[in-house]
């Protein structure tokens, strides 16, 4: 497992966090988090991104990159991950996760592009 051989270093990106692993001087894996918070249950992580190259994965890279954003003092680590995506899927299954999906009747909202602007323009009606 290299994850606990080689070094995962942490950085500040303004309210972003990041974990990266190295090999030598050559990021192979990384994990992007920030901090969100829910009324009912307090502060909560959002893993924006978790990577490992294709050719360092099964090598619990991913693992103990997802680990260590799990040593935060959290209530819950949350992630998307789209349908098609099915050895992600399995990946966190694995390791606890619940999909949220059917369980729960969540749905991912998204406004950009010409949504956005069109509800930031409704704010000047207000």
């Amino acid at each position: 497992c290299w994850a606990k051989k080689e070094p995962i270093i942490p950085y500040i990106v303004g309210v972003f966090f990041l974990l990266c692993f190295f090999i030598g001087f050559t990021v192979v894996g990384y994990a992007l988090y920030f901090y969100t918070y829910s009324t009912w249950k307090g502060r909560s992580i959002f893993l924006e991104d978790l990577y490992v190259m294709p050719e360092f994965r099964g090598n619990g890279i991913g693992k103990g990159l997802l680990c260590k954003v799990a040593e935060v003092n959290c209530v819950r680590l949350q992630l998307s991950v789209l349908d098609w995506n099915t050895p992600s899927r399995d990946f966190y299954a694995a390791k606890g996760a619940q999909d949220l999906t059917v369980s729960e009747g969540w749905h991912a909202i998204r406004f950009d592009g010409p949504s956005l602007d069109n509800l930031a323009k409704e704010a000047a009606k207000i």
